[in-house]
């Protein structure tokens, strides 16, 4: 048994016990419920899946490079920062200005694209909510 399979297996075994344990005894009805197993069967397909790829030997190595670490780390750190922003500049702006400089971060540099995007995707979620 390789590394991944029993990745996968772990991650089986935890839903299991998150499905038939924790739910049950932590979430009040079967409404409140319904999200954390949407998740927890999300999870448990996903291992499924690795177990297989892994047992057929089509699972591929997956090699990080620095510059993708530092691009997910700083982006982790906007996104802490956005959190806090929310009390001080309100959902709209900060949301705003969150995606204005993670749009940067992933390269985008037409400012019409930069500024006009975010603008009109909160828009969209004010109207929309």
């Amino acid at each position: 048994m390789n590394t991944e399979q029993k990745v996968g297996l772990i991650l089986l075994i935890f839903c299991l016990i998150m499905w038939f344990l924790i739910i049950p005894a932590e979430v009040a009805g079967w409404r409140a419920s319904i999200y954390p197993r949407i998740g927890v069967l999300w999870t448990a397909i996903s291992a499924v899946l690795l177990i297989i790829s892994s047992r057929k030997g089509t699972s591929k190595r997956i090699s990080f490079r620095l510059k993708e670490l530092t691009r997910v780390a700083i982006i982790t750190i906007i996104l802490f920062v956005y959190f806090f922003m929310i009390d001080f500049l309100g959902f709209y702006i900060a949301s705003i200005l969150v995606l204005i400089v993670v749009m940067f971060i992933f390269g985008v540099e037409d400012w019409r694209i930069l500024i006009l995007l975010p603008i009109l995707l909160v828009l969209f979620l004010y109207f929309l909510i």
